[in-house]
């Protein structure tokens, strides 16, 4: 994308698989930057991969080298709005406050969202819950995962973020809501609804 016009300017906030990665905070590399700023809503692709502390190795490594798959594990960050630039710039100056980083200072210039890639960060991980549009599951309540902010490295580890941004993000309409919960009650169906199926999604690691 361009340089950012007024980057300086910009209050830094962030706002209020496999499977479905469960809410929580995580250690991540980021894969790639993926630029629709050309588009008539323009957004930044963020492609993640998540460290496993247990298997010391990345997650998601093999969906995000397949272009078919890699959605699964992608954040949108919409460029419409104060809001979405402030967005990007707490994600920069997580980056920028991330020690593994060894030091790495973001330049605003055309493409410096490239040089956030291979960078690590924390990335706080919540559900989003909204209607299916189409498909087989079309009218139901589904879940998908969704950024909530991002931090330091170090503040994921240690858990200092608000808690509040573990809360599902529902994005249903009032009668969507009731309609979905007049569907699944005892009255309205013989058998108890199953859960949503997950809407899919050796490194040089310092930790």
């Amino acid at each position: 994308m361009k340089a950012i016009s007024n980057y300086d300017g910009i209050q830094a906030s962030n706002g209020g698989g496999t499977g479905i990665i469960e809410p929580g905070a995580y250690v991540c590399r980021i894969y790639g930057m993926y630029d629709h700023t050309d588009e008539p809503k323009p957004y930044l692709e963020l492609a993640y991969d998540v460290y496993d502390q247990e298997r010391k190795s990345m997650r998601f490594t093999d969906d995000l080298d397949d272009p078919e798959r890699r959605w699964r594990h992608c954040f949108k960050l919409y460029l419409t709005s104060d809001f979405g630039w402030a967005r990007y710039k707490a994600l920069v100056e997580a980056v920028e406050g991330t020690e593994e980083n060894k030091g790495f200072r973001y330049v605003n210039a055309d493409g410096a969202e490239q040089t956030l890639v291979g960078k690590w960060v924390g990335l706080v991980i919540r559900h989003q819950v909204y209607t299916a549009k189409r498909g087989k599951h079309k009218g139901e309540a589904r879940r998908a995962p969704d950024l909530a902010g991002a931090i330091t490295c170090a503040d994921a580890i240690a858990g200092v973020f608000p808690p509040e941004w573990l809360e599902d993000r529902d994005t249903r309409t009032d009668a969507e809501r009731a309609a979905q919960e007049a569907a699944s009650s005892p009255a309205s169906v013989m058998h108890a609804p199953s859960a949503p199926a997950p809407d899919l999604a050796d490194e040089d690691i310092p930790f």
